[in-house]
């Protein structure tokens, strides 16, 4: 049977190559989730939107009201609202991108990796 090869992220090829521990990658992979900067919070910020825009959003994201939100994005459906436009939604996705710790920064960080170690390993990982 053939498939499509599935991409192997460097916090699992770390841990394929005993670099880490599983408790190492879970432990940053949650410091990760817990930088992550939430869409509304920088449309607030960069005073995009309201903070009774971001309520409407979310509540209508979580509530399904209007019909037709639940399980949309907080950008798009912020944008089918009149909220924002597609520009804004581009900027603050390029921020969220950006303000984002990739994985070994927070493994050197937190002592799991030294940061000559994670060089190393990374280099294996681009050149594999």
């Amino acid at each position: 049977m053939t498939g499509k090869a599935v991409p192997v992220l460097f916090g699992q090829f770390l841990l394929n190559s005993k670099a880490i521990t599983p408790r190492q990658l879970m432990d940053a992979i949650q410091i990760q989730i817990d930088q992550n900067q939430l869409f509304g919070e920088i449309g607030r910020k960069l005073k995009m939107l309201t903070d009774e825009q971001t309520v409407v959003v979310v509540s209508a994201i979580c509530n399904n009201r209007p019909p037709g939100y639940e399980g949309l994005r907080f950008g798009e459906a912020a944008r089918r609202m009149g909220f924002i436009t597609e520009e804004e939604i581009a900027v603050i996705i390029d921020i969220q991108i950006k303000s984002k710790k990739k994985i070994g920064e927070i493994l050197v960080e937190t002592g799991a990796l030294t940061a000559a170690e994670c060089e190393q390993h990374l280099q294996k990982f681009l050149h594999r």
